[in-house]
């Protein structure tokens, strides 16, 4: 002070790189005297927190207005500060709580929720339906996660708002080291300011709060993933073409071969193919799909074999053939006449020789005519079937649903013009022909332990494994009981008799094409949400919310005023002598803080007189951030500057 008064004396002007703010000789000063007031060389005192000068001597600000004085900044340039700017009119704080805190909190809390609900029902909206496009797929993943993120932003904002409030109050009830307020003000913004017992044990629904805060951005990591996408298909009933049996005259050529005028010889290679096929596989012969994944049932007429007992046949005196028993035992005795012979017979199947009425018959014996033997006699039937047809990728299966027996197949071979025979009825004796073809066979132990007749289609097929036989033969190893699935010979031969029927459409000489509904399954990829997800993510986060929400109201009113971490509200909230003496070497704010500054504890409140000795003679107390010892507890609605 000494040379900076030397120099004013010289100059007439206060140099501001050399003046103390707080204590300046009125004379140093450059002002232009008002002729009409008194001299005065008493010290003013400049507040630096109030737009005044005070005197000393604590006279009235009136007393020592003056005109607007000139202060020298290196340059030369004066600045004037006109007594306006220098009035002396204290100025309270205001307690009131603004609109917009609380506004913030419901506000955004509301549109959280609703973002929540958008998102449900624009994932639900999705669900089950084509992804059309990758494009779309793209797209719907864009826009539930810009759901997420706006909900999660939404309920983020509504209870970092929240924790702006608690803070206040937490910073007024209690002092705190330096170090741990800037931890509680940057808890929202770093994980590592959990890092502190004080703040931690001093500041604990707080630091909940905060937690909450990182939490909350989990849901939107859930909720996104809601939606994915599954593989299924478009089912669609089509018109489409697929297998008949062809009964037309004009494919007779197909199926028979005649001898003579009109004489049927027996069926065609074609037809005999496809019957040794159906034989050893024992089973439908697959068919061509119409369509990749498909199915259509058809209704159509063809033959079949029905067995039965011998015995029970006679007994019944009449058979389900409408032949009567005595016709029928002398046919059975006409065709199972045996010459003499050493062969131990396992199977023996003979066509009836005569009458005429089951001329479409076939006769079996199976384990020889002694009390382990079965006899049983099969006629060929006309039957309407009905059958549905699955291809499902590589998998084509045939099973009949229902099928009914109408009437014995009889028709005259001997000498009979093609177009003469109704429809159907060659083509029927013809699958009968090639059936019993294969089914007429000897087979048996000859006398020196050799298998007679194994080159028959009774052992190439699944019909030895049935159990019938299975206990003759020598090695059980040869025959797998599993191949025979109707478990036994007169069901297995109605069953192989319905597979040749079926078998029949695969062949394009004996088959032609007929429309039919045909159910197809194409191959898509839908969205599938499982909202159960999504709605448990966003309750808990919604409830979460709504917990801080009621801490922030709560504190909002136990403040009596709305708060805020911005840097107006710090810089506000600081202005005390003893903090500018505790910032001094320290202006930069440079991280990490000294430990000198970092350990000294702070608390929000009323200033003592001793740590605001300026402004000891106001008439009101300065609320702001001071040493824990020089401050009291500031209460909601007391008058403060």
């Amino acid at each position: 002070m000494g040379r900076a008064n030397e120099a004013s004396k010289h100059s007439g002007r206060v140099d501001v790189n050399e003046y103390n703010p707080y204590e300046v000789p009125r004379d140093q000063l450059n002002a232009s005297p008002d002729r009409t007031a008194r001299t005065r060389s008493s010290i003013i005192r400049y507040d630096p927190y109030e737009s005044s000068w005070v005197a000393s001597s604590g006279q009235s600000p009136t007393a020592v207005q003056s005109p607007a004085p000139e202060i020298s900044f290196d340059g030369g340039e004066t600045t004037e500060y006109g007594s306006q700017d220098f009035q002396n009119t204290q100025r309270t704080t205001a307690w009131r709580i603004h609109w917009r805190a609380p506004a913030l909190m419901v506000g955004l809390f509301a549109v959280g929720i609703m973002l929540s609900i958008g998102h449900h029902f624009y994932y639900q909206s999705l669900d089950g339906t084509i992804v059309t496009s990758d494009t779309r797929q793209e797209w719907a993943l864009r826009a539930g996660t810009a759901f997420a993120f706006l909900t999660h932003s939404s309920l983020v904002a509504s209870a970092g708002t929240a924790y702006a409030q608690r803070l206040w109050v937490t910073v007024k009830r209690k002092q705190f080291r330096l170090g741990a307020l800037d931890r509680m003000f940057s808890l929202q913004s770093s994980l590592f300011s959990f890092l502190s017992w004080e703040v931690l044990s001093r500041a604990k629904l707080l630091c909940l709060l905060g937690l909450c805060l990182w939490c909350l951005p989990i849901a939107s990591v859930i909720t996104p993933a809601t939606l994915s996408v599954v593989s299924g298909s478009i089912t669609d009933i089509r018109t489409m073409n697929v297998p008949y049996p062809d009964y037309t005259i004009d494919t007779a050529v197909n199926w028979a071969n005649f001898e003579g005028v009109g004489n049927l010889g027996g069926p065609t290679p074609e037809v005999s193919r496809i019957t040794a096929a159906t034989l050893t596989s024992m089973a439908v012969l697959p068919l061509t799909a119409p369509h990749p994944n498909s199915s259509y049932s058809l209704e159509y007429y063809g033959p079949s074999f029905k067995c039965q007992n011998l015995s029970a046949a006679i007994s019944s005196n009449m058979t389900t053939a409408t032949v009567p028993a005595s016709e029928l035992q002398q046919a059975w005795d006409s065709a199972m006449e045996r010459e003499p012979g050493n062969l131990e017979v396992i199977y023996l199947g003979k066509y009836p020789v005569f009458p005429n009425s089951v001329q479409y018959g076939l006769f079996v014996n199976t384990n020889g005519f002694g009390e382990d033997g079965s006899n049983y006699t099969c006629n060929m039937w006309n039957t309407s079937y009905t059958v549905d047809f699955t291809f499902q990728d590589d998998v084509r299966t045939a099973e009949i649903r229902d099928f009914e027996l109408l009437n014995v197949s009889d028709i005259d071979i001997t000498y009979t013009a093609v177009k003469d025979y109704t429809h159907g009825e060659l083509q029927s004796w013809v699958m009968y022909r090639a059936l019993s073809d294969a089914l007429v066979a000897e087979v048996g132990w000859g006398a020196t332990g050799s298998l007679m007749g194994d080159d028959s289609g009774v052992v190439k097929s699944a019909l030895a494994a049935c159990r019938d036989m299975k206990g003759s033969w020598e090695q059980d190893l040869w025959f797998n009981s599993t191949l025979c699935r109707a478990g036994t010979i007169p069901a297995a031969i109605e069953d192989l008799s319905r597979n040749l029927t079926l078998s029949i459409l695969t062949s394009a000489l004996l088959a032609n094409e007929t429309a039919a509904q045909v159910t197809v399954h194409d191959p898509a990829t839908f969205y599938s949400y499982n909202w159960r997800n999504l709605v448990l993510a966003y309750a808990v986060a919604i409830a979460v919310t709504a917990a801080c929400l009621a801490v922030g109201l709560h504190s909002l009113l136990e403040n009596g005023y709305s708060a805020g971490t911005s840097f107006s509200s710090i810089l506000l909230t600081t202005r005390n002598a003893d903090l500018d003496e505790l910032a001094r070497g320290h202006c930069l704010g440079e991280s990490p803080l000294a430990d000198e500054v970092c350990d000294r504890r702070l608390r929000y409140g009323l200033l003592d007189l001793q740590a605001d000795s300026v402004h000891a003679n106001l008439p009101h107390e300065h609320a702001a951030f001071g040493f824990a010892e020089g401050v009291r507890e500031l209460k909601t609605g007391k008058p403060c500057w």
